[in-house]
């Protein structure tokens, strides 16, 4: 581990050595979740740590299947549905499904209002309120320095410049 990782922060892992390091990784997570004698805790440690694997290290890794991720998110929900943990495999997966489709990620917000763990359904409930802020137009409305009234409801669907400068 630590030689691909030294690897890795240095730039220099090439292809190969990427993905001989997922293949060695997942069969390392597959052995870890097959042990009969894994306690709950640790069960969770090594799925979360897989989802996570699955859904890409590094930014610039491609992330795996999206469907079968998603079966691996919902099995740790079935197993461990109150941990913490899930707000951050769901925010993952929300920004890897929005990246591919737009609309199913919303609806996947809405759905994750009704899942009762409270971490997810904040942080489903902050990221839906930041969608809609998004596609709401801006309201602004102030006196120019010329003694004009401007309101930018009036200017839809012309180009604005808006600058906002500071003397400090």
């Amino acid at each position: 581990l630590s030689y691909y990782v030294e690897l890795q922060l240095r730039g220099g892992a090439t292809a190969a050595d990427r993905a001989a390091w997922r293949q060695h990784l997942a069969a390392a997570f597959n052995e870890a979740l097959a042990a009969p004698a894994l306690s709950p805790a640790a069960w969770a440690a090594v799925s979360f740590a897989k989802i996570n694997a699955d859904l890409g290290f590094w930014e610039h890794e491609k992330i795996g299947d999206l469907s079968t991720i998603r079966a691996e998110i919902e099995v740790f929900w079935q197993k461990a549905p109150t941990a913490r943990m899930m707000a951050s495999l769901e925010r993952r997966y929300l920004a890897a499904l929005q990246s591919v489709d737009s609309a199913k990620a919303v609806a996947h917000l809405r759905n994750l209002l009704t899942t009762g763990n409270a971490d997810v359904m904040t942080m489903a409930q902050g990221l839906l309120a930041l969608n809609e802020a998004k596609e709401k137009p801006m309201e602004l409305k102030f006196t120019a320095v010329d003694g004009r009234i401007v309101d930018l409801a009036t200017l839809r669907g012309k180009v604005v410049l808006v600058d906002f400068w500071a003397t400090w």
